[in-house]
């Protein structure tokens, strides 16, 4: 949510797992809140927030983005996740314990990728990366930044 909220396009990030803040109509229209996002009303197994559709003329109602586990994730984000992966040549792999499926599998998606693990527990996938760092991702990070030469702002709320 940070991502957005700094000003990241909607279109420049595919969240997997969902996002607490954002609420989606099937016209395609997306809203971030400011708030953690209700879904205590479901619908054929849809997870209805109470709320509709600003756009003109549509009057939709607007559904949670979120993804409870044993649910399936989105088809069009997996795929383009599926599509990103294939093609790119680094993955970082931070703070996560590599052991949810399908998404665990993306950053292999590409053989010859090069792949760095960041966690401060043990993972599955911990012999199949080019290099595993045991630390808190954002001390690694921020080394990663400076080497990089990349000013990154303070947070504030």
């Amino acid at each position: 949510c940070l991502h957005l909220r700094r000003g990241l396009p909607v279109t420049k990030l595919l969240e997997l797992h969902s996002n607490a803040y954002l609420e989606a109509c099937q016209c395609g229209s997306l809203y971030l809140r400011n708030f953690p996002v209700c879904d205590d009303v479901i619908n054929n197994n849809t997870k209805l927030t109470g709320r509709k559709c600003e756009k003109e003329f549509c009057d939709g109602l607007l559904r949670s983005t979120s993804v409870s586990f044993g649910q399936s994730l989105p088809d069009l984000c997996l795929e383009q996740a599926i599509k990103v992966a294939t093609n790119s040549p680094i993955h970082l792999i931070l703070g996560t314990s590599c052991r949810v499926y399908p998404a665990c599998q993306l950053p292999f998606e590409n053989e010859d990728a090069y792949t760095c693990l960041v966690n401060l527990q043990k993972t599955p996938v911990d012999n199949c990366v080019n290099n595993r760092c045991f630390t808190q991702v954002d001390n690694f990070m921020y080394l990663l930044m400076k080497e990089l030469d990349i000013q990154v702002p303070t947070f504030e709320e």
